[in-house]
């Protein structure tokens, strides 16, 4: 079982930086994770991880707790080349300003500060390692799967690949991202976040057009369902296979 020892240990571990991005008298504290072989040659994948309400705060750590000790083993085991970022939304904040028990929720006219200022330092650390934009990577669990609906449906253009995990976003978006490669997951038992609101999602998006969605509901679980998720190495096969084919 992980616990706050296993993963301030990960913290301490020369590959990760703490860092803090500063903007108009705000703050938010995300690390930065030079994760797998970077020995190699070639340009890193980026990939920016959303965490959960329980890990919200300060301390620019507690965001690592749940799928980051998974990703980076997943990472290190296949050698890949990874720029992993993972932002810290403060305590009392929201990735997204929306109601959690909303069954049909309509996205904010303007991204919140927080998700806002996490998304501005994933694309400045992108720039500053000279990862490859045809392998920008986005997931979020909980509270962060509402932050990964609502940033797709704002820049979903820029990422190969997403994973929501157990969160929902607004079905009207969908026709935005009626071509991006979705692995959504979820837990029928939840009593957090209502399934309902990735089953209409993922409706909405085979309604759209978009035939490279998958989905995932797990009978008996509850709101936890990333544990499935992030241990499952399939899930990662999955996201790590996609590249962005851009028009030529």
């Amino acid at each position: 079982m992980l616990t706050k020892k296993h993963v301030l240990k990960l913290a301490n571990s020369p590959e990760i930086e703490q860092c803090v991005l500063e903007k108009k008298g705000k703050k938010l504290g995300y690390c930065r994770i030079k994760a797998g072989d970077w020995s190699k040659t070639s340009p890193p994948m980026a990939m920016m991880f959303l965490h959960g309400a329980g890990e919200r705060g300060s301390d620019n750590v507690s965001q690592l707790f749940h799928v980051v000790p998974d990703l980076v083993r997943y990472i290190k085991k296949h050698r890949l080349k990874v720029l992993l970022i993972c932002p810290q939304c403060p305590e009392e904040r929201r990735w997204v300003q929306t109601p959690w028990d909303s069954l049909k929720p309509t996205m904010p006219k303007r991204i919140s500060p927080e998700l806002g200022m996490a998304y501005q330092a994933f694309l400045m650390e992108a720039e500053k390692f000279a990862a490859d934009t045809s392998r920008f990577y986005l997931a979020g669990i909980s509270m962060g799967g509402y932050g990964t609906w609502d940033l797709l449906s704002r820049h979903g253009e820029i990422f190969a690949a997403a994973i929501p995990v157990c969160g929902g976003g607004d079905v009207e978006q969908a026709e935005k991202l009626s071509s991006l490669p979705l692995n959504v997951f979820h837990g029928a038992a939840d009593e957090i976040v209502p399934v309902r609101r990735s089953r209409d999602m993922v409706k909405a998006l085979r309604k759209a057009g978009n035939c490279r969605v998958i989905y995932h509901e797990y009978d008996s679980c509850d709101h936890n369902v990333w544990d499935y998720a992030a241990a499952d190495s399939a899930t990662w096969d999955w996201l790590f296979t996609h590249k962005l084919e851009r028009e030529k």
